[in-house]
């Protein structure tokens, strides 16, 4: 009764009741607890399919907004700013920053930084207008549409990683 109590008055399915040994009151009591064990594993998959669902709608309301703010500019500019902004808001991004490949010089051309990324722009020298070669340093990979992760850029002997690590930057995606 008292763990009925408990649940009932604090919505506490974790609660169960002591075990109790004597014939019919024990079955009761096990059978309690099962139903109390699988009701708080439910709440606890429910939790989680909420929290999973709540992440998807916060990526579906950042596309959202970045499609409406895509759709109301026309200039290439203010288009990837609003897009490294919503990335910066929303995401944890410590810096940001679009290129333009230029297939004749086989160079990435720096076009915009994000607002918040401007500091360690500062301290990398990747900044707009600055050409950054394309070589084995991940960029390469990029060009061929594969998604590089470097995890310690400190270890990666080629400029641009380089330049990530002399700006405080540890990984790069």
């Amino acid at each position: 009764a008292d763990t009925a109590r408990a649940v009932s008055e604090r919505g506490d399915f974790s609660v169960r009741a002591p075990a109790n040994t004597e014939g019919e009151f024990q079955v009761l009591t096990n059978a309690l607890n099962q139903m109390l064990a699988r009701i708080d594993t439910q709440n606890t998959a429910l939790k989680d399919n909420e929290q999973r669902l709540q992440v998807q709608l916060a990526r579906l309301d950042l596309l959202q907004r970045t499609t409406r703010a895509i759709g109301e500019r026309q200039d290439l500019q203010s288009i990837f700013q609003v897009i490294l902004r919503n990335l910066e808001d929303n995401l944890p991004v410590a810096f940001g920053c679009i290129c333009l490949y230029d297939a004749d010089a086989n160079k990435l051309a720096v076009e915009t930084i994000g607002a918040k990324s401007a500091l360690r722009a500062g301290k990398s020298g990747i900044e707009p207008g600055v050409q950054l070669p394309i070589d084995e340093n991940g960029l390469s990979r990029c060009m061929r549409g594969v998604l590089v992760y470097e995890p310690d850029v400190s270890t990666v002997a080629f400029p641009f990683p380089q330049r990530i690590a002399a700006a405080g930057l540890r990984s790069l995606v």
